[in-house]
């Protein structure tokens, strides 16, 4: 069991870790990436990997250290170490591993795995994994803190997410609105332009948009 100390340490550094997270809470890219950058030190790993689920294939988001991908790499998921806790939901923890791809371009060892899955509305929609290169190196606090970030880690994509569909629809709306060939405006109701599009800036006379809603 670890000691008070040891937790507290441990929620403390999670605690700064998420800090970072919410200051990238509208880039999805931007959370994966510092957060594998402190997965391994948080649970005594040498590398670390956050994916997504992408239809059969595990969508590589962000790596960091020792780890069996390559950025931005395309996975099965069938017959993977993430594969168990997709299908459970739960934490998966593996302690004597033998992964050895010595003799490659990317030479790495793994000897051990830990994986939490990643929640969005109750669905698993990804993995975060912490890996190292000596057997035995996950502890009962290792995979406590790891499902802790799992957790910070699906809140914080799942801002990122409402931030992109938010953007997405300003999109759209402003294309709709400044395209449109016929005269679109919007007013107050005692018939003060709020806004309106160049179309209907130039049927009035003004030069454009600017003219029209500076006087």
């Amino acid at each position: 069991m670890p000691s008070s100390i040891d937790l507290a340490a441990r929620l403390s550094a999670v605690v700064a870790l998420q800090q970072d997270v919410l200051g990238a809470a509208s880039d999805a890219q931007k959370v994966m990436a510092i957060v594998v950058t402190r997965i391994a030190e948080l649970t005594g790993g040498d590398g670390a990997a956050v994916a997504l689920v992408d239809g059969e294939d595990l969508a590589i988001g962000a790596i960091d250290g020792v780890v069996p991908y390559t950025k931005d790499e395309r996975a099965p998921i069938a017959g993977s170490l993430a594969a168990d806790a997709l299908m459970s939901g739960d934490i998966i923890r593996r302690d004597d591993l033998r992964i050895d791809s010595a003799g490659t371009q990317r030479p790495i060892q793994i000897a051990a795995a830990m994986t939490a899955p990643l929640l969005r509305d109750g669905l698993v929609v990804g993995v975060v994994e912490t890996f190292a290169t000596t057997a035995h190196s996950f502890d009962d606090l290792a995979a406590y803190t790891l499902q802790l970030l799992a957790g910070m880690t699906s809140g914080a994509l799942l801002v990122a997410r409402a931030f992109r569909a938010k953007e997405d629809s300003e999109a759209r709306y402003r294309m709709l609105f400044e395209r449109n060939i016929a005269g679109v405006f919007r007013t107050t109701r005692d018939g003060r332009i709020l806004d309106c599009n160049s179309a209907f800036a130039n049927a009035l006379g003004y030069t454009s948009r600017e003219d029209l809603l500076s006087r």
